[in-house]
């Protein structure tokens, strides 16, 4: 019940050097719950937050010609310590549309 919105891009300093990213944020999507789970307590206060990001170098693929992925899965992995993520919950984003109400 995720969806990502457009992707950003930004830059991020590793080490030394800064580098040019993609990163686009996991939002949740009450929205696509099955119709029988689109309950006013499933949509204010269980499917509450989007957790963490897809963060990759602007620059570089795999040799199968996907994106190398330096931030991924939930919980959010990431390949380098300067980008760990340690609170992935997203409560404010770019598909928010609704209140929820967490740890009532």
């Amino acid at each position: 019940y995720y969806a990502f919105t457009d992707v950003d891009v930004d830059r991020y300093r590793l080490g030394d050097d800064y580098r040019q990213v993609t990163l686009v944020a996991r939002e949740i999507t009450p929205d696509e719950l099955p119709q029988t789970a689109q309950t006013w307590v499933n949509r204010h206060l269980v499917y509450t937050h989007g957790s963490g990001v897809v963060l990759s170098p602007v620059n570089e693929v795999l040799e199968e010609g996907l994106p190398n992925l330096w931030v991924r899965d939930i919980p959010p992995q990431a390949s380098h310590p300067e980008l760990a993520v340690t609170r992935p919950e997203i409560y404010f984003g770019e598909l928010t549309d609704e209140y929820v109400l967490v740890k009532t």
